[in-house]
């Protein structure tokens, strides 16, 4: 999906598309970046998405395709049979506050529903109130459903002290 201007609340030349392998060590360095964790991204990498700046001031590919542009952000999925866990969600500092991380959200919660998804968790420890406001809920880490609380993200890559959200599809 390409994006522009008024139609998608982004500035001009940018490209919403799925992740491709090409884009791994980009995807780890925003992440660490965000400090976030990148293990296992390529595991998961065919439910990710990209937000691609094009250089050039034009969308280079449109849809799918990689372009010649700047990643700026990335979000993804982990499908846990009915459930699946939001992880990975950043955007590059200079690209804050222009609504990229909503449009990914957007598009991961349609990816999830399309699948039958009932659930998506996601564990944060910065962002409870961006999505707060998206309509997730905090959940007591207990609560969470096996399939869940089983991931490494849940198990190990995320402190204890990180919030356990979730919205239903």
């Amino acid at each position: 999906m390409t994006m522009h201007g008024q139609e998608s609340g982004l500035e001009p030349a940018m490209n919403l598309r799925p992740a491709a392998s090409a884009d791994l060590t980009t995807i780890k360095r925003l992440l660490t970046e965000a400090r976030l964790p990148a293990s296992g991204i390529e595991d998961y990498l065919e439910t990710f998405v990209v937000v691609e700046i094009c250089t050039d001031g034009v969308v280079a590919n449109v849809g799918d395709h990689p372009g010649r542009g700047n990643l700026a952000a990335v979000g993804g999925l982990e499908i846990h049979g009915r459930f699946a866990l939001l992880r990975s969600l950043a955007v590059e500092a200079g690209h804050r506050q222009q609504g990229i991380a909503s449009i990914i959200c957007d598009r991961l919660e349609k990816d999830a529903a399309r699948r039958g998804i009932r659930q998506v968790y996601l564990l944060t420890e910065t962002a409870e109130s961006f999505f707060s406001n998206r309509g997730y809920a905090v959940a007591a880490r207990e609560d969470a459903p096996a399939e869940i609380a089983a991931t490494e993200e849940f198990t190990t890559l995320c402190p204890d002290s990180a919030v356990l959200m979730v919205r239903t599809c």
